[in-house]
């Protein structure tokens, strides 16, 4: 018995001949006198042989995509401890320095539209 790897070359060989021949499927296995069925076989076996090959071969693409990360910022929150806010029927604002102004400012302004 043939081993698979041999009885693939033949055939791939048969379906090389086939493809050059211009013929039928059905003319040229008659021509050459081989089963129809045994060519449709062997065709359709070695195309996916040749597929899964194909793509075994091809360049693998990485699952993930590179990413950067920005770097985090830390701020320093000792300026936020001197702000204090107290709203009991007359707005308070103490502790306004230079690391919270901007606070400050998007604080009252907020509370100037929420009249």
């Amino acid at each position: 018995m043939r081993s698979r790897e041999a009885l693939a070359e033949i055939w791939q060989s048969r379906i090389d001949g086939w493809l050059a021949s211009g013929m039928t499927q059905a003319m040229f296995c008659e021509a050459q006198g081989i089963s129809f069925h045994a060519f449709g076989y062997w065709r359709s076996r070695l195309n996916k042989l040749n597929r899964s090959k194909e793509q075994e071969s091809s360049e693998v693409k990485p699952a993930f995509v590179p990413v950067k990360v920005a770097p985090v910022v830390t701020h320093d929150l000792t300026y936020l401890e001197s702000l204090e806010v107290e709203v009991d029927g007359i707005l308070k604002i103490k502790g306004i320095n230079k690391g919270n102004l901007e606070l400050t400012v998007s604080l009252v302004s907020l509370l100037k539209d929420a009249k």
